[in-house]
């Protein structure tokens, strides 16, 4: 595979005092890379010092692992295994301050490797993989709308517009234990992917998404346009993406 292009950034957006979301891009090499982006909460010290801890700890704790040689079948279990220890590491820092206590962050993170990617993730910061022209949303939201979609109690369309489309129902650090959701697709020159929190998805459309890859195709202008699109609809929330093209 050649060489992977990555550009990310975070900004507060209009609204919100303080940015809650964090991001980590990690490259050791010029065909592999790790992206992670969180969305903590819990007010302004405890959502940053969740999100921030969780994504440092998440990193350490994979190249503790060795995540870019390990056999290729062990790599979503070793994402699922440093989230779990992240969740533990949050948690118990949650109990050891009141103005800490309920704080946790969102995670989507990835690993690319050998021509494949590798993702997980807990609550709705999402991942996308944008190829001829269609974004597929790979990670699968933790949230309430989610769970009302899945019944088929509401349609697609309907869950931007839901009074509880902030509601996720899974966290870093928000319970004791946790689990995490795991993905692997094999990838194409030409692919794009796309790592960001909810403060673009909720608005920006999917196809929206895939277009702006068309119509910028430097991973930086991608990525600013991304973020000012959100800013220009409102900013309602702080806005992390990451734009990974192969």
């Amino acid at each position: 595979m050649k060489s992977i292009n990555i550009a990310a950034a975070s900004d507060i957006g209009r609204v919100r005092r303080a940015n809650e979301d964090c991001y980590e891009v990690w490259q050791p090499s010029a065909d592999t890379a790790c992206v992670i982006v969180a969305d903590g909460m819990g007010g302004h010290k405890g959502g940053q010092l969740a999100s921030r801890s969780a994504i440092s700890h998440v990193r350490k704790c994979l190249e503790k692992q060795g995540v870019f040689s390990m056999d290729g079948d062990l790599v979503p279990k070793a994402l699922e295994t440093c989230i779990i220890s992240a969740n533990e590491k949050v948690f118990l820092k949650s109990l050891e301050e009141t103005e800490l206590v309920g704080m946790g962050t969102t995670m989507v993170l990835c690993v690319i490797r050998e021509g494949r990617l590798y993702a997980a993730n807990v609550g709705d910061s999402r991942l996308y993989l944008v190829r001829n022209g269609i974004a597929e949303q790979i990670t699968k939201d933790h949230s309430v709308v989610q769970e009302l979609l899945d019944a088929g109690s509401i349609t697609y369309d309907q869950m931007k517009q839901h009074p509880q489309k902030h509601v996720i129902t899974r966290a870093i650090g928000s319970e004791r234990s946790i689990a995490a959701d795991t993905f692997s697709r094999r990838l194409t020159a030409g692919d794009t992917i796309i790592v960001c929190s909810d403060g673009l998805t909720n608005l920006v459309s999917d196809q929206e998404l895939a277009a702006e890859t068309v119509n910028y195709t430097d991973v930086k202008d991608n990525v600013t346009h991304l973020i000012a699109l959100a800013n220009e609809r409102g900013g309602s929330d702080n806005i992390t993406a990451a734009v990974i093209r192969l």
